[in-house]
């Protein structure tokens, strides 16, 4: 039995050498491999992942634009609609200036494009009352007159047109003049107020409205305010140029007087 005891400790000790040899060598040769095995599925796993994640995102994406969107569309809704809203309050709000007349409103539908903001046409005509030479108003003022009447339209001609004119009158001083649409001038928005008293003292910031001689236009009603003023060569007049009250630009909407002079007297050049 000592014996067998012996030559199983003898075979077992050799036996670990070679087995302990073995591993060294398996684990010189299989650790690499296992870690670049190992590795590589690390990398594919970040691949498939980084590829999930991408899918993931671009939904999310996607959703969002689609919300960025909506938002936006309702953004611009809610500005027209402030917009609108703004509009009609200042119509109103020169609807109850000039209560004393009657008036209609009428949307702007067209605009001359070979014209500097000065010629409108509107969705109203004679079969809704209008006539012409009746006066169109707009958030500020005076904007123009009717030109031309149709059945189902008409045509509004604004104060800077160079063919309108009005008799008018410095509200501070009483001072009388005529406003008139100058070529040059309407470029800027502007127009010019002539043959004006050289003794007349209209200044700068003066506000200047309809005269009570007016042919079509009734009395009282705002024209602009005074820029600047200068004596003609003669020296017997001057002029003023004037900012009109109504801002001539992006109008929608307009409140058309329908209130008529019985007798009217033409108005100078006109």
């Amino acid at each position: 039995m000592s014996a067998l005891c012996i030559v199983a400790a003898f075979v077992t000790i050799n036996t670990d050498i070679r087995l302990s040899v073995v591993r060294n060598v398996a684990a010189y040769v299989i650790n690499p491999l296992q870690n670049g095995l190992s590795s590589s599925a690390n990398w594919v796993g970040d691949r498939i992942n980084f590829f999930i994640t991408m899918g993931s995102l671009y939904d999310e994406n996607k959703r969002l634009r689609a919300e960025n969107e909506d938002l936006t569309l309702e953004i611009n809704r809610l500005r027209l609609a402030e917009s609108d809203n703004k509009m009609l309050s200042q119509l109103l709000e020169l609807d109850r200036e000039y209560a004393q007349y009657s008036k209609t409103g009428a949307k702007i539908t067209d605009k001359d494009p070979d014209d500097w903001i000065d010629v409108y046409t509107i969705n109203k005509g004679a079969s809704d009352g209008l006539a012409l030479n009746m006066i169109a108003l707009a958030p500020g003022g005076l904007m123009g007159i009717i030109t031309h009447c149709g059945i189902n339209s008409s045509t509004v001609r604004s104060i800077i047109d160079s063919r309108s004119s009005v008799t008018a009158k410095c509200m501070r001083t009483g001072d009388i003049g005529y406003v008139k649409g100058d070529s040059v001038l309407m470029r800027e928005g502007l127009c010019r107020m002539s043959l004006i008293d050289y003794a007349a003292e209209i200044l700068e910031g003066d506000e200047i409205v309809t005269a009570p001689m007016s042919a079509y236009y009734p009395a009282g009603i705002t024209i602009g305010h005074v820029l600047s003023v200068e004596s003609d060569p003669n020296g017997l007049t001057k002029h003023a140029i004037i900012q009109p009250s109504a801002s001539l630009y992006r109008l929608e909407t307009l409140l058309i007087v329908t209130e008529q002079k019985d007798a009217p007297v033409p108005e100078a050049n006109e």
